[in-house]
């Protein structure tokens, strides 16, 4: 008995390392996502922007309507336009303009950006807009299953249809190192990219094979060796090989790959796919493949810019803490000192105030060696709260608006 409770105990301990950690890697993501969104500006006026933060509003769209349509909004809106509203982040979207305020929102309209059509002819709706995902068509987090360990699982996005799915709904389970990942729904539409997945044997995309020329060493090695031939026998001339030659540089990488690769079975062609970083740079871009990409309607695919690695790459890069090499406490400080004096010397005090209570809290843990669990923390805060909800010490709600 006392070992369970000892492993209760050990289950629920938090350290501050794990705080801050878990803390640093939810403000990296944060700024990942939403770093190279403009939070102040409506973006519809640029377009359908190549990859932008998107979110939709339950408040506003009756999402669990039959018949309603989706609708979603960049980042400004949902920050002005949709303040204290239910919304739910989708994460990226491709070629997405925003929709607040348009025809789908009934009356509602913009405040950043009221003069928006009607409609958005090129944007493309799927079911995470009414707020389900994976092929179960089931919210996240799901509350049938806020108990069991479900609600911990994967979802990984298809970088085709952007739907979001659980790894158990995908039918093979994930690699340990992978960059993006088709789903089967896509994959049995788009079969040729199992050539390019980690499924099939990896192959060497050399084009100088085809294209001789390309590389002087090969060309003149290419050229010794056709003299040395031409000097043994003038007569054997191998019109086969060099036809054959001229048939390999006429074919495109896809076919090259799969004359050189095993065909997967028809089940296994239409399973979910995953790929290495930088596959999209071996797709083939000759004419009849980009036809192919056309009929597809997966024309961003050979984009190295349309993966969701570089739209983070460049959301880190303009986030305001990109040239912050401090830590948490000296970017705080930072930000205080931007602040009218009488606010920087009461958050001062607040603070100062916290961090001798939160030391006098923590001081009969440290001696009597005992551990502080999260529930302690908890416990703390709340105590904090609770004292400074005195009367007379609540602003009231209308504080600091004209």
């Amino acid at each position: 008995m006392a070992e369970e409770s000892s492993d209760a105990a050990d289950a629920a301990v938090v350290s501050l390392d794990d705080v801050l950690q878990e803390n640093s890697a939810r403000e990296a993501e944060a700024r990942a996502v939403l770093g190279g969104s403009d939070s102040k500006n409506c973006t519809y006026p640029k377009g359908a922007l190549a990859r932008q933060a998107v979110f939709a509003c339950a408040t506003c769209i009756p999402i669990r309507m039959p018949g309603v349509k989706a609708a979603g909004f960049c980042l400004a809106c949902s920050l002005t336009c949709h303040e204290g509203h239910e919304i739910f982040e989708l994460y990226t979207k491709r070629e997405f303009r925003c929709d607040c305020g348009n025809s789908r929102f009934d009356e509602f309209r913009c405040r950043l950006y009221p003069d928006k059509a009607e409609e958005n002819e090129g944007n493309s709706y799927n079911h995470n807009f009414l707020g389900n995902y994976c092929t179960c068509d089931r919210p996240y987090p799901d509350p049938e299953h806020q108990d069991d360990s479900i609600v911990e699982e994967n979802m990984l996005q298809c970088i085709v249809c952007e739907d979001w799915l659980h790894e158990r709904h995908l039918g093979r389970p994930m690699p340990e190192e992978y960059e993006e990942m088709v789903c089967d729904s896509c994959m049995k539409r788009c079969q040729f990219l199992h050539y390019y997945s980690m499924d099939c044997r990896r192959l060497k995309s050399d084009r100088t094979t085809r294209s001789p020329a390309a590389d002087p060493e090969s060309s003149a090695s290419a050229s010794a060796s056709a003299e040395g031939k031409a000097a043994a026998s003038d007569e054997q001339k191998t019109p086969s090989a060099d036809s054959s030659i001229e048939s390999l540089e006429r074919l495109c990488d896809l076919e090259c790959r799969q004359a050189k690769s095993v065909s997967p079975s028809e089940q296994d062609a239409c399973k979910a796919c995953y790929f290495m970083d930088g596959w999209r740079m071996d797709l083939c871009t000759c004419a009849k493949c980009l036809v192919l990409y056309e009929e597809l309607n997966v024309t961003f695919l050979p984009d190295a810019d349309d993966t969701v690695a570089a739209y983070e790459a460049i959301g880190v890069a303009n986030s305001p803490s990109a040239c912050s090499t401090g830590s948490l406490e000296d970017q705080g400080m930072e930000a205080l000192r931007t602040l009218p004096t009488a606010h920087q010397v009461e958050m001062s005090t607040e603070y100062n105030t916290m961090k001798t209570e939160l030391s006098a809290f923590l001081r009969p843990f440290a001696d009597s060696g005992k551990v502080v669990s999260d529930d302690d923390i908890r416990r703390f805060f709340d105590q904090l709260k609770d004292r400074k909800r005195r009367p007379g010490d609540i602003p009231p709600d209308n504080c600091g608006v004209p």
